[in-house]
């Protein structure tokens, strides 16, 4: 199950990489790069799924931004500091999880370097420091509430059937040659016959894979019906436990699934989910604090839009005029969008395993 999230969209904001050095806003005097700005469009595209026109996905990214620095401006001012260990930990992390070489790539294909990252990554924790030590203690979830969840919201709590898998990949870059595709295919083939011989499947995963999950013998978790695409779901629905699929050829690449152990369809009792339960609703209360916060003090917040582009989308949108007066700043019109909601988008309940 996953878990619930604090401001997932503003995290994404301040943990991926900058594209490229070139400023496009001005935030209270803090740049935007391009590289950061299109993270941001990347962050609500992702969140808010096809539903939005391109002029409302840059309204929103600009907002997105404008409460990120209207945050981090909140933790200076109440004398939080990044706990650099911390922030060099999570940089870590992620390059085991990807392994060097692919953390490496990840770097040079963005343009970032790893002393960027890790402001980033200082700006990310500054902000949940701020909400763990000056909005969340305010907030309070009563049993009556959690209960009343969960009466009304029954089919959020029916578990569909659930497969934990394992999965060995042989990448296919988006650009491959048929040269790649048949190496990609010689590879997954190679790594099956492993299987089928009686090779553990963990070790081949960890060997052969090419998917950041090797580190973890190719874990890829619970997953239920209808998680994963159904060219995909098909290759291993009717697996026994303990079964390996045979290779699958996909756009992505090639695929190799493991049914580690199935779970039946399921109704969750309220006892079980009742932690979690309260997390989730109390993390959405958070959610709305720090809209508030931010809503009162975005507007004395200066927003330079340097680029032209930005510039007329937000015009389209209604989020901000083209200003001629003595706001205006050489190479840019100054615009103050309202703050959007800073939660990832609509929510179907608290997440499951």
């Amino acid at each position: 199950m996953r878990s619930s999230r604090v401001l997932v969209v503003l995290s994404v904001l301040a943990a991926l990489p900058a594209l490229a050095a070139q400023p496009v806003l001005r935030i209270g005097g803090v740049e935007i790069s391009a590289g950061q700005f299109k993270v941001a469009t990347s962050a609500i595209q992702m969140a808010r799924g096809a539903s939005l026109d391109q002029n409302s996905v840059v309204r929103l990214a600009v907002d997105q931004l404008v409460v990120r620095e209207v945050l981090v401006v909140a933790a200076h001012d109440a004398k939080l500091a990044a706990d650099q260990p911390k922030v060099q930990a999570a940089l870590d992390k992620q390059r085991a999880q990807d392994g060097p070489e692919r953390f490496a790539k990840m770097l040079a294909d963005s343009g970032l370097t790893e002393a960027e990252l890790s402001q980033l990554e200082s700006k990310r924790q500054l902000i949940q420091a701020f909400i763990d030590l000056k909005i969340a203690p305010s907030v309070t979830v009563s049993d009556q509430e959690v209960r009343a969840y969960y009466d009304g919201h029954p089919q959020q709590f029916t578990r569909p059937e659930r497969f934990k898998l394992r999965m060995i990949v042989a990448e296919i870059p988006p650009s491959a040659d048929q040269a790649k595709v048949n190496a990609a295919k010689a590879r997954i083939d190679a790594a099956y016959q492993r299987v089928v011989v009686g090779e553990d499947f963990a070790a081949v995963a960890a060997a052969a894979s090419d998917h950041a999950s090797k580190s973890k013998g190719g874990e890829v978790g619970w997953v239920p019906r209808g998680g994963l695409p159904p060219e995909l779901e098909k290759s291993f629905a009717d697996l026994k436990p303990g079964a390996s699929s045979p290779p699958l050829k996909t756009p992505f690449g090639y695929f190799i699934f493991k049914v580690d152990e199935k779970a039946p369809a399921s109704t969750e009792s309220f006892e079980a989910v009742q932690a979690r339960l309260t997390k989730h609703l109390k993390d959405q209360k958070v959610n709305e604090a720090v809209q508030r916060y931010a809503a009162a003090r975005s507007s004395t917040v200066k927003v330079e839009v340097l680029d032209p582009a930005i510039q007329a989308a937000l015009a389209a949108s209604g989020a901000g005029q083209p200003a001629a007066g003595p706001g205006a700043q050489r190479g840019g019109a100054t615009a103050t969008p309202p703050p959007a909601p800073v939660t990832a988008g609509p929510t179907n309940g608290p997440a499951k395993p």
